[in-house]
């Protein structure tokens, strides 16, 4: 069933946009889009050119992950783009989409040309994130939806299953009344998940309460690809570069060229503005080089780089012996036995972030519920310890080693601080090495 999108800041409904159009005799009309590179938003033809109302636009309004409500005709939130005054060029095929004398119906043959790239001289992708595009999808398949369909309180979502016509490229979808949207969603993605991504294989072209009806990409891929390229001469010239920090925490913004990134120091953040799924992250011994599958040439290489930001979470990379997100994991499964759950370990290492001591986050899970639950509320030295070693090494206690930390544990030594060597030993390290050789992903949340 369609439902309202609410998570508007998170991609890839950030690249979906709202678009307001002024034709050449006045008449102003209202479409959806979306933005599919860094300049460039797919709409339909029919959005961008009235033949009943003199022809191409005159003026175009974009307004990113905007909340848009229809049925009150009033905007309940702010575009995620910052645009400012912009320039923009349309390429569309009026002369396929409107074939014959009735300008209000679309036949298939009609559809499968109801496509429009508009082209920016503002980089819109490198603040909300872009669409893939993908062709060949041709059978039944599952799909998801999207658009700003009239009398509707927002932006409107939902998955359906769509066949590609006979002798068309067109996509269609038949069925009862509420799995259809309305004059408003024109333009809008039909697109599928492909490559950890979201790729649009279709552009929302017409449609009524029992059927809708995209035009198939794949009819025109080429073309559009050659557009967006023509596209990038709108905007001025990017120039990736060599950055190198300082010895404290430094933040890097990534460009959308080659970057060569050097931290320095300090716990050091590179931020991208797509999601995680946009990119490929290979991790070596000397650096870590990050490839946007988009554009393979803006592949940046970094060094002395802790924690990656994106739009959709944080990869963090300090996992080795010491570093804050890797010791806050241990510690985190050393006193509970279990992975780690993403919004508590991100408070942790948020909290070692800001300088709390190992010992110190050791002591507050020493007194949580959770650890009481499972060594109870006054162990023995003796009993802490086998729990330790059961279940933090997997293993009984060795006999010199048991000793020892008896021994520790009577001259004084708190628990707590047990509980954070155990978290720190060479042998739990290799243990875990496993799981942290990639870093730590924490979606939703940035430290």
């Amino acid at each position: 069933m369609i439902r309202e999108i609410t998570t508007l800041t998170q991609y890839p409904f950030t690249a979906v946009v709202h678009l307001e159009v002024t034709y050449a005799d006045g008449t102003q009309a209202r479409g959806s889009g979306a933005v599919v590179g860094r300049n460039d938003i797919l709409t339909a033809t029919h959005v961008l050119y009235s033949p009943d109302a003199g022809g191409w636009a005159t003026k175009v309004r974009v307004l990113a992950g905007v909340d848009y409500n229809s049925a009150l005709g009033r905007y309940e939130s702010t575009s995620l783009a910052d645009l400012g005054s912009f320039t923009w060029q349309a390429n569309a095929w009026p002369q396929g989409s409107f074939q014959d004398a009735d300008n209000g119906t679309f036949t298939f043959s009609e559809n499968q040309y109801d496509i429009a790239l508009l082209g920016l001289s503002k980089a819109i992708g490198d603040q909300v994130g872009w669409f893939g595009l993908a062709s060949g999808y041709d059978g039944t398949h599952w799909a998801h939806q999207i658009g700003y369909p009239a009398g509707s309180s927002g932006m409107m979502y939902s998955e359906i299953q769509v066949t590609r016509e006979n002798g068309y490229a067109v996509y269609s979808a038949y069925g009862a009344t509420g799995m259809h949207m309305g004059p408003g969603s024109s333009g809008g993605p039909l697109y599928v998940y492909q490559d950890n991504g979201p790729y649009i294989i279709g552009v929302k072209s017409s449609g009524s309460a029992n059927s809708s009806h995209w035009a198939d990409i794949g009819f025109l891929y080429d073309e559009l690809t050659t557009l967006m390229r023509d596209n990038d001469t709108l905007l001025p010239p990017t120039i990736g570069g060599q950055q190198r920090g300082t010895l404290g925490n430094d933040v890097f913004q990534a460009s959308v060229a080659r970057d060569l990134i050097d931290g320095n120091g300090g716990r050091d953040t590179v931020i991208y503005n797509l999601g995680y799924g946009s990119y490929q992250v290979q991790l070596n011994a000397s650096n870590v080089t990050v490839t946007r599958y988009a554009d393979p040439q803006d592949s940046d290489s970094l060094s002395s780089i802790e924690r990656l930001q994106f739009s959709d979470g944080t990869l963090a990379l300090d996992t080795a012996a010491g570093e804050v997100a890797g010791s806050a994991y241990r510690l985190y499964q050393a006193a509970f036995d279990r992975t780690p759950d993403t919004a508590g370990l991100s408070y942790w290492i948020s909290a070692m972030d800001r300088g709390m001591s190992l010992a110190e986050a050791a002591s507050y899970f020493t007194k949580s519920p959770e650890f009481i639950g499972i060594y109870g509320t006054a162990p023995s030295n003796e009993q802490l310890l086998i729990g330790y070693y059961n279940n933090v090494l997997d293993r009984a206690p060795d006999a010199s080693g048991k000793a020892y930390w008896l021994d520790k544990m009577q001259q004084g030594l708190p628990n707590s601080e047990v509980l954070a060597y155990f978290a720190e030993s060479p042998e739990n390290q290799i243990k875990l090495q496993g799981v942290l050789e990639d870093g730590i992903w924490l979606a939703g949340h940035y430290v």
